[in-house]
């Protein structure tokens, strides 16, 4: 199944991706590095999803505490 990206207004991140299936989330960055976040749980995607602001999620929330791998 293809991950359907979401176009986000960051001044960071251009869009991202939930796999329900995998529990990982696609972060595609504006330097055009993307990176999969492991066990990102369903709420926890939709919380990144509507936060206001989706670099400061990502930086709270993500970066430094999910295991991620470069794709």
């Amino acid at each position: 199944m293809a991950l359907k990206f979401k176009t986000l207004q960051s001044s960071n991140i251009a869009s991202a991706a939930h796999d329900p299936e995998t529990s990982e989330l696609h972060v595609k960055f504006k330097s055009g590095a993307t990176y999969v976040y492991a066990d990102v749980s369903d709420d926890e995607a939709h919380d990144f999803f509507n936060a206001p602001s989706h670099g400061k999620h990502h930086n709270e929330n993500l970066a430094g505490i999910k295991k991620h791998r470069r794709a």
